[in-house]
């Protein structure tokens, strides 16, 4: 039979496949006829009377393949249901009565949270809107696990980007569908079983009553696995020190309290004669704890690396009850295999990778026999190098930041954290549950956090290396280099290093090939929510930015989309950016982009200045004058063309300047970018007068591409405007579920009577309209995958 650890591989490496875009089903597929085939040839050489061990026979290769390859179906098949969870769009948003049994309470970021994984869901309105089934989170409510509960609440929806990336995101599932912070609470039933998150709830209060606030959030993250408890400095500074796996409950903390607990057990049956006489009080106290391992895992918080070291450790000592010799490695995948079986999307955390990742490490390690000091330092040092080595794929994808002080904060910090830190957050929990001497716990235990989390603020300062993010190419080159140099030895391991050095370097030449492109002008219309933002590769190489506008203060499109990109796609600079008028959601992102990228020149239109000079969008004007941008209004603009290589890029209004008649959005910039005879109109928020203003004097002929004036509001896209210009194709830009209705019934049903498709980021993400050097054009958007249909 297969290996376990290559059972775990494959089903991991199946819940992380693409289904979307068909690569994941092939692969399963050809997992499937690659085991039968291998098992066909098995049975045929069987037939003709050959040893197994002569070829690939079925005695022992067939089941493996077959093995390996159910084993990629599965991780496949569970990652797609755990995604496939009941469409967002029955999620009601704004004031609505939950109900539903309380699962589990915490504390986030001081605040009582409670978990309902089954909440029935009603809207509050004229039209009520009704969901079942949600998993849903609420600030600010006390309640014990258990009860049943009926909350007034008001819902926020998190908002996920979708754009097309080279730097695709970690297919992760939501744990929580629905977030909401309470204004009333009833209690409908009280709390029945349930005893496990009950033990919690009091642990959470005790370590509240009887320890100063930092160390008690640092104690519910060490026992509970509550990190959300811990204030956002010091989890940074932890962080960024490389110590973050410290907090979180991890493999090692849940090994400790098994080993101390398994500990116990046997000394205590040792001092009971009669029984150690009789029986092997080894293996007594080892079928104890195959039960108390997934109850410890569960009270820890039972995440991904809890349950897998939960797991591990169960199969461990029940090898040890039946009287066999656990084989590490082995166990390891098992708990793994056992993870995807009882929680499919646990499968897709990174949790649960560096958790597997950092234990192998630690299995295939082998220490000095009897060391001296300086052999134990060097082998804790090199110990740490590695696990970062191994683990460095998964941490520069996920989190793009990698400090190499962190091999000297792990060597130095993460003895302290095991030898006293974390059993002293454990023994405190012990005597805060009993009553009896917190007295002397307590203040260890506080010396103990405030000594961690000042080292772990020392070497926070160092400054940390931020990786740009990896193309799946160079992710993978990265794990073959981490991998080669974290487990293999001699020559092998500077091969295969080389190897990915090699393919790394390949990756990256062929990524900035490819988000430089010349002759061709790329349009990317992005899904920044209730916003307008387009980047434009230019034909020569140049890039402009249309808008940089988006959801709102809370969430800043320049921080969260626009930086991200440009740095996935390796730019390092704007040439022009391009606002349309003086509204927040085009003009949101515009501060990070000046903190974070030189910008060359910004066009804007006068009126939001002119109207309010002190206002924030005036003043971000000046300070781009005083950096030395060129800022250019439509007096500059207008009238004649501006060339960029092949490209023309027109301003057609607000020329020769703004109307003071006219609000903001009907004096929107209006560009037309033209490329191999192929136009693409920018239209701004222009509503029913700039439409009839631009209507009547375009005399251009027809336009390939339109973004949607106004994000689809029934003011705007008149057929007045649609007669004239004749789209072939329309992009809305609007964020999904917004209050105002974008876009509105009446433009959608208006763009279906002209046969016009349309494209809106509320359903498909981020869209590329891409036009070569002939004229060709080619669409694709983030929810199509990467294949791409000509127009």
């Amino acid at each position: 039979m297969a290996p376990w650890p290559l059972l775990a591989a494959c089903m991991i490496g199946g819940a992380l496949l693409p289904v979307d875009t068909g690569i994941g089903q092939g692969a399963a597929v050809m997992g499937i006829a690659l085991g039968l085939a291998v098992a066909t040839q098995g049975a045929r050489d069987g037939r003709q009377g050959e040893r197994p061990a002569a070829r690939f026979g079925w005695s022992r290769a067939g089941p493996a393949a077959l093995a390996l390859g159910l084993a990629g179906v599965l991780g496949l098949a569970s990652s797609t249901l755990a995604r496939g969870s009941p469409g967002a769009a029955a999620l009601p948003f704004g004031i609505v009565r939950v109900e539903g049994r309380v699962s589990r309470t915490a504390v986030r970021r001081g605040a009582p949270t409670v978990y309902i994984d089954d909440a029935r869901i009603d809207a509050l309105g004229a039209s009520p809107l009704r969901a079942s089934h949600r998993r849903v989170r609420i600030r600010g409510v006390r309640a014990l696990p258990g009860e049943r509960i009926g909350v007034i609440a008001r819902t926020f929806e998190w908002t996920a980007y979708r754009n097309p990336t080279p730097h695709p995101p970690w297919p992760t599932p939501p744990r929580v569908e629905l977030d909401a912070s309470a204004r009333s609470t009833a209690r409908l039933s009280k709390a029945k079983g349930a005893w496990l998150e009950r033990a919690r709830h009091h642990v959470r209060e005790r370590f509240i009553e009887t320890l100063p606030p930092g160390p008690a959030e640092v104690a519910m993250a060490l026992v509970l696995g509550e990190g959300d408890a811990v204030s956002e400095d010091v989890t940074e500074s932890i962080r960024d020190a490389g110590l973050a796996h410290v907090l979180a409950v991890s493999g090692l903390h849940v090994a400790l309290v098994l080993w101390a607990l398994g500990g116990a057990l046997r000394a205590v049956f040792r001092r009971v004669p009669s029984l150690a006489r009789r029986l092997d009080v080894t293996r007594i106290a080892a079928t104890l704890m195959v039960t108390a391992a997934p109850l410890v895992a569960s009270f820890a918080g039972g995440g991904p690396s809890a349950w897998r070291a939960g797991f591990t450790a169960a199969l461990h000592y029940g090898c040890i009850a039946l009287g066999r010799r656990p084989a590490p490695l082995r166990l390891l995948g098992a708990s793994v295999v056992l993870i995807g079986l009882a929680s499919p999307d646990d499968l897709t955390r990174p949790a649960l990778a560096l958790s597997s990742i950092a234990t192998l490490v630690l299995l295939t390690a082998h220490p000095p026999a009897e060391p001296t000091p300086p052999e134990l330092l060097r082998f804790a040092a090199w110990t740490s190098a590695r696990v970062s080595l191994a683990t460095l794929p998964v941490v520069a994808w996920c989190f793009g930041r990698v400090s190499w002080i962190g091999i000297v904060a792990n060597v130095a910090l993460v003895p302290f954290a095991s030898v006293a830190l974390i059993p002293l957050a454990f023994a405190h929990a012990v005597t805060a549950t009993c009553g009896f001497g917190t007295a002397m716990t307590g203040p260890l235990l506080t010396f103990a956090c405030d000594a961690f989390t000042a080292g772990s603020d020392w070497f926070a300062r160092v400054p940390a290396f931020e990786w740009p993010p990896l193309s799946v190419w160079e992710g993978l080159a990265m794990a073959l280099v981490a991998s080669a140099l974290a487990f293999l030895q001699g020559r092998r391991r500077w091969a295969l290093a080389f190897v990915g050095v090699v393919a790394f370097g390949a990756g990256e030449l062929v990524l900035r090939v490819a988000e430089r492109p010349h002759d061709v002008l790329r349009v990317t219309f992005l899904d920044v929510g209730q916003g307008d933002a387009a980047l434009v590769d230019l034909p020569d190489g140049g890039l402009m930015l249309i808008d940089a506008g988006g959801a709102g203060a809370s969430r800043d499109p320049g921080e969260l989309v626009i930086a991200p990109l440009l740095r996935a796609r390796r730019r390092d600079h704007i040439d022009v950016v391009a606002v349309t008028h003086a509204h927040p959601d085009h003009y949101g992102g515009l501060a990070a982009l000046l903190r974070r990228l030189p910008i060359r020149a910004l066009w804007t239109n006068r009126q939001g200045p002119d109207e309010v000079p002190d206002g924030e969008f005036a003043t971000m004007l000046r300070a781009a004058q005083a950096r030395g941008i060129k800022v250019k209004t439509e007096r500059d603009l207008c009238g004649h063309p501006h060339g960029f290589g092949r490209a023309l890029v027109r301003v057609l209004a607000p020329c020769p300047g703004y109307d003071a008649g006219y609000d903001l959005n009907d004096n929107s910039m209006v560009l037309a970018l033209e490329f191999a005879g192929r136009r693409v109109l920018m239209a701004g928020d222009i509503e029913a007068a700039g439409e009839a203003k631009l209507a009547t004097r375009w005399r251009d002929g027809t336009v390939d591409v339109l973004k949607v004036p106004h994000h689809g509001s029934r003011t705007s896209s008149s057929d007045a405007l649609l007669r004239a210009i004749r789209p072939s194709l329309a992009v809305a830009s609007a964020g999904r579920r917004n209050r105002f209705g974008h876009p509105h019934a009446e433009v959608v049903e208006r763009y279906r009577r002209a046969r016009i498709p349309l494209f809106t980021t509320p359903e498909r993400g981020g869209c590329i309209v891409e036009i070569d050097s002939g004229g060709r054009i080619q669409t694709s958007c983030a929810i199509d995958g990467p294949t791409r249909s000509a127009l």
